[in-house]
């Protein structure tokens, strides 16, 4: 690590320290690698000097560093699907459920938490649409793990949250399928049917497995909310286990950036933007908060589609409005924070 004159600064070179403006929000965080915008900010604002990377590699090692990285990541995840998709269907036929899979599972899940960088990039880059329950399982399982160590969760609850994201929606393979691909609106009565699941999840692990109560709680509770609208209680609050409001946060997010039978997936940045509406009354605030900080940052230099029909790249993302960020559209810079134009979708 090195301290680097802002006016020595680089495209390339990568933060060592969060950048922080004068009133102490971080500008720009760790890891982060600056592109030219983001040095132009940093200059803008007389900001003298930033921590760097004394380390940087040649471009073309850090391309091949980067390509081995995605496959490893793609060929740990699909294994890791292939055993979700084996449990799931396992637990399907009425057999007791495969602990050692669920072992086996939450190990590769937890490796990809603590060791894989840019892991929601990596995540979101898998088309398993086709099979949504499993897909489903598997990424709440790894979102949750990701929100807990952001929380500063010890590495043993982390894995039993992970245990519990995995099998969150176990319930749902006593639901009727004809109800839970229904590509219209569901009924009252279909819909109540749907709610089951989070009782015949906990019902079905409580009678035949040595499960930590905590993970059993999550699955009972990942659809209570914080004003008493959720099911199957209605509990608020301080009621509702810490694991299960994570899991809201993360069954939340997955589900509505997944395509479904009955619709497209919707932008991850409108999601994240009805997450920020919900974290007022209906899914805790500080989860909340801390999700949607870390979150956006993953995004730093994916190419977008806009509401406008141009494509763009997102180039910096602002502590203070994490779901409006700033694209480069050719050579201009728009903020999306002044701008009538939204983000339809994350293309690469």
């Amino acid at each position: 690590m090195k301290l680097v004159s802002a006016k020595d600064l680089m495209s390339g070179m990568k933060v060592a320290k969060d950048v922080e403006n004068d009133a102490g929000g971080i500008l720009i965080k760790e890891g982060t690698s600056l592109n030219k915008y983001m040095i132009d900010k940093i200059k803008a604002l007389f900001i003298d000097y930033v921590y760097v990377h004394s380390d940087e590699k040649p471009a073309k090692t850090q391309e091949k560093k980067l390509r081995e990285d995605i496959k490893k990541f793609s060929d740990q995840y699909n294994l890791a699907f292939e055993m979700t998709v084996k449990l799931l269907d396992t637990q399907k036929k009425g057999k007791i459920l495969d602990m050692d899979l669920v072992r086996s599972i939450s190990t590769i899940v937890m490796e990809q938490i603590y060791q894989t960088n840019n892991i929601l990039g990596r995540l979101f880059s898998q088309d398993n649409d086709h099979m949504y329950l499993y897909k489903h399982s598997l990424n709440v399982a790894i979102l949750s793990g990701i929100i807990g160590k952001w929380l500063g969760l010890t590495k043993n609850e982390v894995r039993r949250l992970v245990y519990s994201g995995l099998l969150h929606d176990i319930g749902k393979l006593q639901v009727p399928q004809s109800i839970l691909n229904k590509p219209g609106k569901l009924t009252d009565e279909e819909f109540f049917e749907i709610q089951k699941h989070c009782l015949f999840g906990y019902q079905t692990l409580k009678s035949k497995h040595n499960i930590s109560g905590d993970v059993f709680t999550a699955i009972a509770q990942h659809h209570e909310r914080e004003d008493g609208s959720g099911y199957p209680k209605g509990l608020m609050g301080s009621q509702i286990h810490i694991f299960a409001k994570i899991l809201a946060v993360a069954d939340v997010y997955d589900a509505m950036t997944s395509n479904k039978v009955y619709r497209r997936k919707f932008s991850p940045f409108f999601v994240a933007e009805q997450i920020a509406q919900n974290s007022y009354g209906i899914l805790d605030t500080k989860i909340s908060r801390v999700f949607l900080d870390n979150i956006a940052t993953f995004y730093v230099g994916n190419k977008v589609a806009l509401s406008d029909g141009m494509v763009g790249e997102i180039i910096y993302i602002k502590p203070s409005e994490p779901t409006k960020p700033v694209v480069k559209v050719e050579d201009q810079y728009i903020d999306l924070t002044f701008e009538n134009v939204t983000i339809e979708d994350i293309l690469a």
